[in-house]
């Protein structure tokens, strides 16, 4: 599940961004950012040089703005690993929702991705390593997935404004008051067993 992990990882970190352009993995840890349009081709290159190297992490990850359908093939393909591709160099190609796993001497040919983003995760171990490979990553159909809004108008509310309020007086009555305080006392033993007393006011008008 490396492809994918390393999918919600791009989406939600920051990372070298080469819009249009190949890819050329390093040593170490490389990711870059793609931009992939309708009549685009790019490569991915496993290294510089005739060898790929070890320990190696390359992620490009590509995001189809005028691209609805891509397809990935892969030359001079021999990577070092077991042959259910688990274990050892592996060459993962993935998008939010499927992961493939490409290693030996089987490279994708002519391999589709569609949908908005999809990644290709080259990594290799501590071990043997292999001659450097090349894909070619190549846009076969336009009209990706950049869609328009219509705008929408909404019309304020309508605003009311009220007569002003007319208000009779009725004639005024004085009651005089009586007041009284009332005393409540809460008696409770505290925790270090002598009485603790509050008291609580409230007035009462009569």
């Amino acid at each position: 599940m490396r492809g994918i992990l390393s999918f919600i990882v791009v989406l939600g970190a920051l990372f070298h961004i080469g819009h249009s352009s190949n890819v050329i993995c390093g040593k170490g840890f490389t990711t870059k950012q793609v931009d992939l349009n309708d009549g685009d081709t790019f490569t991915y290159r496993s290294s510089s040089g005739s060898k790929y190297y070890h320990r190696m992490d390359c992620l490009g990850f590509y995001n189809m703005v005028t691209c609805s359908e891509a397809e990935i093939t892969c030359t001079n393909f021999n990577l070092k690993s077991n042959t259910a591709c688990t274990t050892g160099d592996i060459l993962y190609i993935f998008d939010s929702q499927n992961e493939k796993a490409f290693c030996k001497k089987v490279p994708p040919k002519n391999y589709k991705v569609t949908g908005g983003a999809f990644g290709l995760n080259f990594i290799s171990d501590n071990t043997l390593n292999g001659p450097s490979f090349t894909c070619t990553i190549k846009c076969t159909a336009g009209s990706g997935p950049v869609t328009t809004t219509p705008a929408t108008t909404v019309a304020p509310p309508a605003t009311t404004v009220a007569p002003p309020a007319t208000t009779v007086a009725p004639p005024a009555t004085t009651v005089a008051p009586t007041s009284k305080i009332l005393i409540q006392s809460k008696i409770r033993e505290g925790k270090d067993s002598k009485r603790q007393i509050s008291l609580s006011y409230s007035f009462k008008t009569d």
